[in-house]
């Protein structure tokens, strides 16, 4: 999960795609992915957020960016992996992506609207040293030091894949964090940690940290340098308040009672930071990293928790939901806390009135709007689907791949125009998704002679697809009605399959 907000307007990517919540508004919902079974991995999801302004926003889960237009619909892709981006404050995005047919994560600024990698600007960060480390213990307790620990990287890359390992999770994260005092870029696979302008247009500094695989780094821009919370694998974290040369101004090996979860950084003004421990929402003050303040949050996350705004209003993100939270009172220790509830899923629309409807099983018609089923190796093809229905109404559907020419391809998902897309497990008889909520109307009764004929219905799919080895042969398709056994309602098509 990731959250922003400007004081006004809240947004929030979480479980099923991002909501928006606009002053004296109703919520309203982008839908842009299926929702995780509770405690199957949500905590794991990696989120992206980078709002560019009020029409246009940049999102991502697990590496696929998509730009969202005013209305909430895609508007563009982002091409390659986007492992993290922030927005700046002209229309234009900072973005750590890995470029299609790159293996390195790399920085670029680029527009906002138009996401064209090759026409942002990279920024290099370079080599620089290692920061004079202040001691071992806290969350590095079981951290081992090594000179030669970071991976052989080629300038200006941030990660580089771990082999056998596809997809975002062949990198380790690289976490871009916006305070009022500037951008900060923390890399865990390099160590590498940096310090930008707000408008990301020159590096103010930049140092390396001891670094491992099992330990979140997350880091904050502040008026003296830079804040930087690790968290390890046994959950405790320490902070480290840092100058600009990398020497320490103020150590805390244990912040609070446990982890400091949050990813999107702390929230810093010129004395003080925010962060939200195990049940409580920790202030301390950057001089010396005291906790001045610790007021109980009983919300426990359910997923990875980041927050923005300011230390006195922020939008707590918690995996699961969003709270505002407001802190009130003498001394500001008692905290109000709003849930930000998600708008309810929209009416389906009228059915109008015409001929009568049939009734009974579904019997379902799958056409191809795809003439040619060809793809290179590696890369995505996209065949359109048009579900039909001769029969009653069918409230789910589900989707079989099979033929000699399955063994050729890599199922990846089923897409739905304004809907969570559905990806595939293992089936019975080969690879599976299931549609839970998609409706096929049924089909109309035998119309008078002269009569017009109503519309036929039809659902539109995109059956995604990825070229996995050389090779021809029958790919075929099955779509059926859930609900019923075995194969009855469904309908198959098939067609020769190419992989070059």
């Amino acid at each position: 999960m990731r959250v922003y907000t400007d004081g006004k307007r809240h947004v929030v990517v979480g479980p099923v795609g991002a909501d928006f919540f606009e002053p004296g508004q109703k919520g309203r919902r982008a839908p842009l992915w299926s929702a995780q079974p509770k405690g199957q991995g949500r905590f794991w999801s990696r989120d992206v957020l980078a709002v560019v302004d009020a029409e246009t926003t940049w999102v991502a889960r697990d590496g696929r960016g998509r730009v969202l237009g005013p209305d909430g619909k895609v508007i563009a892709e982002v091409p390659g992996l986007l492992i993290d981006a922030v927005g700046l404050d002209d229309g234009r995005v900072l973005a750590c992506v890995v470029p299609p047919g790159q293996a390195g994560a790399v920085l670029l600024v680029v527009d906002g609207r138009t996401p064209e990698l090759g026409a942002g600007r990279r920024l290099d960060l370079g080599k620089p040293g290692a920061a004079p480390w202040p001691h071992q213990g806290g969350a590095y307790t079981d951290v081992e030091e090594e000179e030669d620990e970071a991976p052989d990287a080629p300038p200006g890359t941030l990660a580089q894949p771990l082999d056998g390992v596809s997809g975002l999770a062949a990198y380790q994260p690289v976490v871009i964090t916006r305070s009022p005092f500037g951008i900060a870029v923390v890399a865990r696979q390099t160590g590498l940690a940096a310090v930008l302008s707000p408008d990301a247009g020159t590096v103010r500094f930049a140092f390396t940290v001891p670094s491992d695989p099992e330990l979140d780094l997350v880091g904050t821009a502040t008026a003296a340098g830079l804040l930087l919370v690790a968290t390890s694998a046994a959950r405790s974290s320490s902070a480290y308040h840092l100058g600009p040369d990398g020497k320490a101004i103020a150590t805390q090996m244990k912040v609070g009672k446990g982890p400091a979860l949050a990813w999107s950084g702390a929230l810093v003004d010129e004395t003080r930071a925010i962060l939200l421990g195990d049940g409580a929402l920790l202030e301390l003050e950057l001089a010396t990293l005291a906790v001045k303040g610790s007021m109980p949050f009983e919300e426990r996350p359910g997923g990875v928790v980041t927050l923005d705004g300011t230390p006195d209003e922020l939008v707590v993100g918690l995996g699961h939901a969003a709270h505002l939270v407001k802190r009130k009172g003498r001394g500001k220790k008692t905290l109000e806390i709003v849930v930000l509830e998600p708008p309810p899923p929209p009416k389906p629309p009228p059915i109008p009135v015409g001929p009568a409807r049939r009734t009974g099983s579904p019997s379902l018609a799958a056409l191809s709007r795809t003439p040619s089923w060809e793809v290179a190796q590696g890369e995505e093809l996209t065949i359109e689907l048009t579900i039909g229905n001769q029969g009653g109404e069918a409230r789910g559907l589900w989707i079989e791949l099979g033929g000699p020419g399955a063994a050729s391809i890599e199922p990846v998902r089923v897409e739905r125009a304004d809907q969570p897309e559905a990806k595939f497990t293992s089936g019975p008889t080969g690879p599976r998704a299931e549609l839970v909520d998609a409706l096929v109307a049924a089909g109309f009764e035998p119309v008078k002679k002269g009569d017009p004929l109503p519309p036929a219905p039809a659902l539109p799919l995109r059956l995604v697809l990825r070229g996995q080895k050389a090779g021809q042969g029958l790919l075929t398709i099955r779509v059926g009605p859930r609900g019923l056994d075995g194969t009855r309602g469904s309908s198959l098509l098939g067609r020769n399959v190419t992989v070059r």
